[in-house]
């Protein structure tokens, strides 16, 4: 497995540590957990001083490429920069005010211990087809406080030692919603949220996620990564209305980047992918 490890941070101590420590900042105990064999990338990325003038956004797509998970620490005071990736890559907040004596590798090595911790629950989570499917519906246009619940959890509570118990248990909430159409002859499921929107996560590969104008970067990484995790890129959930057999799709649905996308007349399904493109 490679998996990418980022540091966003305008301290210069932060910054050095990590970029000279890499590797050895991840306890032992936490290593041994991790599929093998593994190996890591380290980038560090200070956005006050980008020579590219990337946005976090722009540099975490082209850092984590070709790798199979993606985790970040983010500067807290730097939180506003990275709005748009908490779903993608799995990140958490470090404050370095709370390096205590000059000690920034225990610093790292004690929050990277968390880290890690949640990467390997969302691996053997998102090990079975089921749950992947669930974990990667579209959050904008999925309603449902299960999902939106599960994402916060990602977002924010990371860290905590109640992150486990939590995004467990909105996960198999999640994967409850999967269930056949009410008034149907077949038994196929789907995820069903809220407004009675059904979503089937599709075994068609005839699509690629697009990328270039109009998208923006966050775009592509939320179709590439979700809570860390590599996802594929050419599947999308067929979404559709309705409980019987003949149905027809209406409404509006936020895209990737906030376009209202409307439905033609007389169409029975959208193709979205897990950035919510369709």
């Amino acid at each position: 497995m490679r998996i990418y490890v980022g540091l966003i941070s305008s301290s210069a101590e932060l910054i050095d540590e990590f970029s000279n420590t890499k590797e050895a900042l991840i306890p032992k105990s936490i290593k041994d957990k991790l599929p093998k064999p593994c190996e890591f990338k380290f980038d560090a990325f200070n956005p006050h001083k980008s020579k590219g003038h990337f946005s976090v956004d722009k540099h975490l797509l082209e850092g984590s490429r070709g790798y199979d998970y993606a985790l970040c620490l983010i500067e807290n005071n730097l939180n506003y920069l990275c709005t748009n990736l908490r779903k993608s890559v799995l990140s958490a907040t470090i404050n370095p005010t709370e390096v205590v004596n000059g000690k920034t590798h225990n610093f790292f090595s004690t929050r990277f211990n968390k880290i890690f911790k949640a990467a390997i629950f969302t691996i053997e989570r998102m090990s079975t087809a089921e749950v992947e499917h669930a974990m990667r519906l579209p959050s904008r246009n999925f309603d449902a406080p299960e999902l939106r619940e599960l994402c916060r959890v990602y977002q924010e509570d990371v860290m905590e030692a109640a992150f486990h118990d939590s995004a467990k248990q909105q996960i198999v909430a999640v994967v409850k919603r999967r269930q056949p159409r009410r008034e149907s002859s077949f038994q196929t499921k789907y995820f069903i949220d809220e407004r009675r929107k059904h979503f089937a996560f599709g075994k068609e590969e005839h699509e690629v996620l697009p990328t270039g104008e109009p998208h923006q970067p966050h775009c592509e990484l939320n179709g590439n990564f979700r809570f860390g995790r590599k996802i594929s890129n050419n599947r999308h959930f067929n979404v559709s209305q309705g409980d019987g057999d003949d149905t027809f799709i209406t409404g509006e649905f936020p895209n990737c980047h906030d376009e209202i996308i409307t439905p033609a007349k007389n169409r029975t399904h959208l193709n979205m992918f897990s950035n919510d493109h369709c």
